[in-house]
């Protein structure tokens, strides 16, 4: 029942915000890029505090360090971009956001993210932390395929 609801609710919501015309924004390939670029430009060494004695892997270390970053995901003071922004990106892709709410429990008061002063800059980091752990497997997989390496090498003298 409660699905049903959700999914009524979404559609509607879909239709008065975007309409039939508008573009789906493709949250996993946006998010690939910027993460490949964040890690490009800012490399960790290997002899950085021995990074990864508290890290299983580098694809926890990123998904770690990138959790708070507004540029990745939004979950900062600031967000990813602006309200209106998120509102594009974030009309197409409700169904998105609602798994990502099912699964966060992101449902305040029972209801909808409305309540914030930014509402869709709630839900788009809501989205993008979701996607998080996914996107970054997938950007250090295309980094390692590209033969950019996703930390520095360093030598200690």
């Amino acid at each position: 029942m409660l699905s049903v609801l959700f999914a009524a609710k979404k559609k509607i919501l879909q239709m008065i915000v975007c309409g039939d015309n508008m573009d789906k924004y493709n949250y996993r390939k946006e998010m690939i890029k910027d993460i490949k670029e964040y890690i490009t430009d800012n490399p960790v060494g290997l002899d950085d505090n021995d990074i990864l004695t508290d890290y299983y892997n580098w694809e926890e270390y990123w998904s770690d360090t990138l959790w708070g970053e507004d540029c990745i995901t939004g979950n900062g003071p600031d967000g990813y971009d602006t309200e209106e922004k998120c509102q594009e990106y974030v009309a197409t892709n409700l169904d998105l956001y609602f798994e990502a709410a099912n699964e966060y429990d992101d449902f305040p008061n029972g209801g909808t993210p409305w309540i914030y002063n930014n509402p869709a800059k709630h839900m788009d980091a809501t989205i993008r932390c979701y996607l998080l752990g996914e996107c970054v497997a997938s950007a250090i997989e295309e980094l390692e395929n590209d033969g950019t390496p996703t930390y520095r090498k360093t030598t200690t003298d």
